[in-house]
């Protein structure tokens, strides 16, 4: 293998790396500075049982923004990825009273925890 042929491999090598770092490592660390809360909690009756099928809307009382999940099987929702701001949370489900939480701060990389 002459002088060409050895840097021509060499430069193969560390373009596979920076290819390897573009598509695989820089995305990880955007990632990693997250700028997202997450909203989660747990939908009971008066009773005390478990809900499931309630539609839960979240909304950005500034921008208007929403989001929406449906509790699971066991009562529980989660809403990941919210931009931090103030919300207005929102349950309904046929049969039931709606229920309306105001006032719910998400900030960056938080977590907020409520039961309805």
């Amino acid at each position: 293998m002459n002088t060409f042929e050895m840097r021509m491999k060499s430069h193969r090598g560390l373009v596979s790396g920076l290819a390897f770092i573009i598509l695989f490592a820089f995305p990880a660390l955007l990632l990693s500075q997250a700028y997202f809360g997450t909203v989660a909690g747990l939908i009971m009756d008066p009773s005390g049982a478990v809900v499931p099928g309630v539609k839960l809307t979240l909304t950005d009382v500034e921008k208007g923004y929403t989001f929406t999940a449906t509790s699971n099987k066991e009562g529980e929702f989660i809403l990941p990825s919210i931009p931090p701001s103030v919300y207005t949370l929102t349950a309904e489900m046929t049969g039931f009273d709606k229920a309306v939480r105001t006032g719910i701060k998400v900030d960056v990389t938080g977590h907020v925890t409520i039961c309805l």
